[in-house]
């Protein structure tokens, strides 16, 4: 009976490589015996030796049945196209149920319904635009990716193509880790830079919360709650009655959504005066603090409405960085480090990683944030 020869790959970086790639790395060898499949590590990088090597120990396997053998035959078809090509050819993913298969799959991130639903909004767009012959996952090849992201370029900022971008090649290593990886190869979008969201003066806060009241009561408290406690505008917007301790003039919330794997230990926030009497006069609506609110944060309006109310108050972009909901979080954070407060205390606000051992094993007291908070944010006072 005839012994098969398995195939060769090479790892390098965590990565699995075809024989014929021309990077140095160390040869594997895979096979299958009777439908169980094994990998060996060949201790070389020279592809003489790794090809002895192989033989050699295939040579002392053991193929047991005529069926175990047959089998291993059609293992090795498929194996030969993986050395010659890098990838099996699965010809199942298409671009109908690419983001079915996405949703189902067990390697996706846990990630939330409003960022799946961006998701969804991005591989939509690319199954509209792609060509009918385009007809699986595997035709979308590095030179068609980088047509669409021309396009992409001329109908969008640089920013949000980067966004469709980022996307799809999250949804094509989820789906499909072993084929190829199109828009891993792109290149740079643009002159996409990350802009950091600048802090705020004490003025602009003021205009932005005179702009709010103006405009609508959640939207003053919402503003409150962005200056007061630096809270997200995720974690701020599904505040509810049960997270107000008012016999301890605190927040008490649930592990932010962005923290939560890393730590998912609760948020306490101590409320300050003015925050605190706006929150009292509320009548909660099922519990929430921002019925309204939190609707058009689901339904992806909030962005816009925020957009415009900060157009309202005069605060604009500039070249230190965006103006928007995140701008309050940087300015807490910012009047913080001017009031002299250890970053220790602001972290346990913000919840931010420990940056040291010491502030890992730093725990500091609810009155001594409270303190450091009342000296560094002044009353609004609108």
């Amino acid at each position: 009976m005839a012994i098969p020869t398995g195939y060769l790959f090479k790892r390098a970086h965590g990565k699995h490589l075809p024989a014929t790639s021309p990077e140095r790395a160390i040869y594997y060898l895979s096979y299958e015996i009777g439908g169980k499949r094994s990998t060996v590590c060949l201790h070389t990088d020279d592809h003489a030796a790794a090809k002895k090597a192989a033989a050699d120990h295939l040579a002392g396997a053991d193929w047991g049945s005529r069926e175990a053998y047959l089998k291993s035959m059609i293992a090795l078809g498929k194996a030969c196209e993986r050395e010659l090509f890098g990838h099996a050819q699965d010809q199942s993913i298409t671009p109908a149920n690419l983001w079915t298969r996405y949703l189902a799959s067990r390697r996706r991130p846990d990630s939330g319904a409003v960022t799946l639903n961006y998701y969804k909004q991005h591989v939509s767009a690319l199954v509209s635009w792609l060509p009918a012959d385009a007809k699986t996952m595997r035709h979308v090849t590095l030179t068609l990716a980088e047509n669409y992201v021309r396009a992409l370029e001329g109908a969008m900022s640089a920013p949000t193509a980067a966004k469709h971008v980022a996307t799809l090649r999250r949804v094509w290593r989820v789906v499909d880790p072993d084929g190829p990886q199109p828009w891993k190869d792109l290149r740079p979008i643009g002159q996409h830079i990350v802009v950091p969201y600048r802090r705020l003066t004490l003025d602009e806060v003021r205009r932005l919360a005179q702009a709010a009241r103006a405009t609508d009561q959640e939207l003053y408290g919402l503003v409150l709650v962005g200056y007061y406690t630096a809270l997200r505008l995720v974690d701020a917007v599904h505040i509810s009655a049960d997270n107000l301790d008012l016999a301890r003039h605190e927040l008490h919330l649930k592990a932010p959504q962005k923290t939560a794997k890393k730590k998912p230990a609760p948020l306490h926030i101590p409320m300050l005066p003015e925050l605190e009497q706006w929150l009292i006069c509320q009548t909660p609506q099922g519990g929430r603090i921002f019925p309204t609110l939190a609707h058009r944060y689901a339904t992806q309006s909030l962005t816009r409405q925020l957009a415009k109310l900060f157009d309202a108050a005069q605060v604009p972009n500039t070249a230190k960085g965006t103006a928007s909901f995140h701008s309050l979080r940087a300015t807490f954070v910012s009047c913080m480090d001017d009031a002299g407060a250890p970053s220790r205390v602001t972290d346990m606000v913000t919840n931010h990683a420990p940056k040291t051992m010491h502030d890992r094993y730093s725990h500091p007291e609810m009155q001594t944030a409270r303190e450091w908070m009342t000296k560094a944010l002044p009353a609004l006072a609108v």
